[in-house]
Protein backbone atom coordinates (compact mmCIF):
# COMPACT_ATOMS: atom_id res chain seq x y z
CA UNK A 1 0.00 0.00 0.00
CA UNK A 2 2.84 2.39 0.94
CA UNK A 3 3.94 2.28 -2.59
CA UNK A 4 0.70 2.68 -4.30
CA UNK A 5 0.43 5.94 -3.28
CA UNK A 6 3.59 6.85 -4.93
CA UNK A 7 2.49 5.18 -7.93
CA UNK A 8 -0.63 7.79 -7.82
CA UNK A 9 1.89 10.50 -7.25
CA UNK A 10 3.69 9.39 -10.88
CA UNK A 11 0.18 9.63 -13.18
CA UNK A 12 -1.88 12.37 -12.57
CA UNK A 13 -4.31 11.01 -15.33
CA UNK A 14 -5.71 8.47 -13.04
CA UNK A 15 -9.21 6.12 -13.66
CA UNK A 16 -11.78 6.30 -11.20
CA UNK A 17 -10.78 3.63 -9.88
CA UNK A 18 -7.22 4.43 -9.23
CA UNK A 19 -8.69 8.12 -7.89
CA UNK A 20 -10.68 6.10 -4.99
CA UNK A 21 -8.16 4.18 -3.92
CA UNK A 22 -5.72 7.20 -3.94
CA UNK A 23 -8.61 9.18 -1.29
CA UNK A 24 -8.96 5.82 0.53
CA UNK A 25 -4.88 5.67 1.18
CA UNK A 26 -5.24 10.09 2.38
CA UNK A 27 -6.44 9.45 6.33
CA UNK A 28 -9.10 12.26 7.13
CA UNK A 29 -7.14 14.64 8.34
CA UNK A 30 -3.68 13.97 5.65
CA UNK A 31 -1.92 17.10 5.18
CA UNK A 32 0.19 18.34 2.36
CA UNK A 33 3.17 20.98 2.97
CA UNK A 34 5.56 22.33 -0.15
CA UNK A 35 8.45 24.64 -0.61
CA UNK A 36 8.68 26.72 -3.45
CA UNK A 37 11.80 28.07 -4.19
CA UNK A 38 11.03 32.24 -5.95
CA UNK A 39 13.10 34.88 -6.72
CA UNK A 40 12.13 36.36 -3.77
CA UNK A 41 12.82 33.40 -1.44
CA UNK A 42 10.67 30.05 -0.41
CA UNK A 43 7.62 29.92 -0.35
CA UNK A 44 5.47 27.65 2.04
CA UNK A 45 2.39 25.81 0.93
CA UNK A 46 -0.30 23.53 2.79
CA UNK A 47 -3.49 22.03 2.04
CA UNK A 48 -5.35 19.10 3.51
CA UNK A 49 -5.49 15.38 1.45
CA UNK A 50 -8.76 16.02 0.10
CA UNK A 51 -7.76 20.12 -1.16
CA UNK A 52 -4.50 18.32 -2.53
CA UNK A 53 -7.00 15.39 -4.66
CA UNK A 54 -8.92 18.51 -5.82
CA UNK A 55 -5.67 19.89 -7.11
CA UNK A 56 -4.53 17.04 -9.04
CA UNK A 57 -7.45 16.92 -10.51
CA UNK A 58 -7.78 20.29 -12.02
CA UNK A 59 -6.80 20.16 -15.56
CA UNK A 60 -3.13 21.48 -16.32
CA UNK A 61 -2.38 23.15 -20.18
CA UNK A 62 1.15 21.57 -19.49
CA UNK A 63 0.89 18.30 -18.04
CA UNK A 64 3.40 17.25 -16.04
CA UNK A 65 4.93 13.30 -15.27
CA UNK A 66 6.64 12.65 -11.89
CA UNK A 67 8.91 9.93 -11.11
CA UNK A 68 10.72 8.52 -8.90
CA UNK A 69 14.55 8.41 -9.02
CA UNK A 70 15.84 6.87 -5.39
CA UNK A 71 13.37 5.94 -2.47
CA UNK A 72 14.34 5.52 1.39
CA UNK A 73 11.81 3.38 3.41
CA UNK A 74 11.87 3.32 7.04
CA UNK A 75 9.37 1.49 9.30
CA UNK A 76 8.61 1.15 12.84
CA UNK A 77 5.58 -0.67 13.87
CA UNK A 78 2.67 1.00 12.76
CA UNK A 79 4.81 4.19 11.18
CA UNK A 80 6.72 4.47 8.00
CA UNK A 81 8.33 7.15 6.27
CA UNK A 82 9.43 7.54 2.72
CA UNK A 83 11.68 9.50 1.50
CA UNK A 84 12.21 10.06 -2.40
CA UNK A 85 13.79 12.10 -4.79
CA UNK A 86 12.20 12.56 -7.95
CA UNK A 87 12.14 14.30 -11.03
CA UNK A 88 9.13 15.62 -12.69
CA UNK A 89 8.68 17.00 -16.97
CA UNK A 90 7.14 19.43 -18.46
CA UNK A 91 6.78 19.43 -22.35
CA UNK A 92 9.32 18.41 -24.47
CA UNK A 93 12.01 20.66 -24.82
CA UNK A 94 11.58 22.05 -21.18
CA UNK A 95 14.06 21.10 -18.57
CA UNK A 96 12.83 18.79 -15.91
CA UNK A 97 13.39 19.96 -12.17
CA UNK A 98 13.94 17.81 -9.08
CA UNK A 99 12.89 17.86 -5.88
CA UNK A 100 11.95 15.33 -2.69
CA UNK A 101 9.25 14.24 -1.73
CA UNK A 102 8.80 12.89 2.32
CA UNK A 103 5.66 10.71 3.42
CA UNK A 104 4.53 9.98 6.95
CA UNK A 105 2.31 6.54 6.79
CA UNK A 106 0.20 4.94 9.74
CA UNK A 107 -1.26 2.02 9.78
CA UNK A 108 -4.81 2.03 11.77
CA UNK A 109 -7.87 0.23 11.47
CA UNK A 110 -7.84 1.25 7.45
CA UNK A 111 -4.90 -0.48 7.01
CA UNK A 112 -1.73 2.19 5.56
CA UNK A 113 -2.96 5.84 5.11
CA UNK A 114 -0.79 8.76 4.44
CA UNK A 115 -0.83 11.26 7.67
CA UNK A 116 1.50 13.92 5.88
CA UNK A 117 3.41 14.24 2.20
CA UNK A 118 6.24 17.27 2.53
CA UNK A 119 7.94 18.26 -0.59
CA UNK A 120 10.77 20.28 -1.95
CA UNK A 121 11.62 21.37 -4.83
CA UNK A 122 15.22 22.45 -6.17
CA UNK A 123 16.88 25.22 -4.16
CA UNK A 124 18.55 27.78 -6.11
CA UNK A 125 22.34 26.73 -6.16
CA UNK A 126 22.04 23.52 -5.43
CA UNK A 127 20.08 21.59 -7.38
CA UNK A 128 19.29 17.87 -6.81
CA UNK A 129 20.60 15.22 -9.79
CA UNK A 130 18.11 14.81 -12.36
CA UNK A 131 19.76 12.00 -14.12
CA UNK A 132 18.72 8.35 -13.87
CA UNK A 133 15.66 5.94 -14.13
CA UNK A 134 12.71 5.96 -13.12
CA UNK A 135 11.67 3.27 -10.44
CA UNK A 136 9.16 0.53 -11.65
CA UNK A 137 6.11 -0.52 -9.79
Amino acid sequence: AVGDVAMAQSDFDLNPGQWATLRRLLHPQAQVWGALARERGTVAVRLSGADFVQALQRPDPRPMQECELARELRRYGATAQVYSRVRSDREAGSAPYTGVNSLQWQLGPQGWQLLSLQFALDLPGDPLPAAGECLRF
